[in-house]
């Protein structure tokens, strides 16, 4: 089998990338990740164990559309560029650059303590992520302006989201079930939060959502049953069925919007109670002092 030596800059290693034809040892996965009119390729890393496969798009871009590392414990270092040059042409060099993650491609690699992932990434598609676990922190590069469905569901130790300077739609589900994220802002950039975006995030309490996000999908917050105060800016111009419902802790007050805007009478409409006020502590009550000794009759 042709193999081609692949040196990737962004790690500073050199893998060895095989074409899919022909190799028994590597032919049963390969096989998982077959579709007409596609050629799938992969790159080993030596060094961690590590396998990704691609596929090619363009003569400029490949995405990544699977992965062999489910069971190691590890940072997860995405490349950016792949040198794919022809070893049996010296003076041509084919760089291609990774922009896409695929659907499922890191599906349920439940041991990925952490995710790192280039700024040459665009779009990461349907639950490209969904189900890791482990990964507690999440930042976005600038590149990336679409998050698919679903695409990190299931991340239950996610903390912390920061969904970059780029990102134009969360999709449907895209953070659904990610139990342990307290809070999230959404940024001015992103002008579609998709139906269930958040849905069943158990512990998220604040939601800030930036002057610039449009619409707000069905039961984007659904289920969120901590969910405490939300902020709503005069941008949003459509509200969903049952966004919010679901809380425990969503009275009136919780939610707060610029008067006269659109989400100030979406929540005008939404079937609020007040806020229940604790009842006082008792007061505990005096313990009188003791009385005093009589004084002894005899002296």
């Amino acid at each position: 089998m042709k193999k081609i030596i692949t040196a990737v800059l962004a790690l500073l290693m050199i893998a060895t990338l095989c074409a899919c034809n022909g190799d028994s040892e590597v032919g049963d996965d390969l096989d998982q990740y077959k579709q007409e009119d596609v050629v799938v390729t992969y790159v080993d890393f030596p060094e961690t164990g590590e396998r990704f496969y691609f596929e090619t798009l363009d003569t400029e871009s490949v995405a990544i559309i699977g992965y062999n590392g489910k069971d190691m414990a590890h940072t997860l270092n995405i490349p950016r560029e792949l040198d794919v040059s022809d070893p049996a042409d010296e003076t041509t060099t084919d760089i291609r650059t990774v922009t896409t993650i695929a659907e499922e491609a890191f599906y349920y690699c439940s041991k990925i303590n952490a995710i790192n992932l280039p700024d040459t990434v665009t779009t990461i598609e349907k639950y490209a992520f969904a189900g890791c676990a482990l990964v507690t922190e999440l930042t976005l590069p600038a590149s990336v302006t679409t998050i698919g469905e679903g695409a990190f569901y299931g991340c239950t130790a996610l903390t912390e989201v920061n969904l970059g300077s780029g990102v134009k739609t969360v999709g449907n589900f895209a953070f659904g079930a990610c139990t342990a994220l307290t809070e999230i802002n959404v940024p001015a950039n992103v002008q579609t939060i998709g139906g269930g975006a958040f849905q069943e995030c158990a512990e998220l309490a604040e939601v800030v959502i930036a002057e610039g996000v449009q619409t707000i999908g069905d039961g984007a917050f659904i289920n969120c049953k901590k969910l405490a105060a939300v902020y709503l800016p005069a941008s949003v111009t459509a509200i969903g069925k049952f966004a919010f419902d679901g809380s425990e802790n969503l009275f009136i007050g919780s939610l707060t919007a610029p008067e006269g805007s659109y989400a100030a009478s979406y929540i005008e409409e939404m079937p609020l109670t007040e806020r229940p006020i604790a009842p006082e502590a008792p007061v505990e009550p005096t313990v009188p002092d003791a009385p005093a000794d009589p004084e002894d009759p005899a002296e």
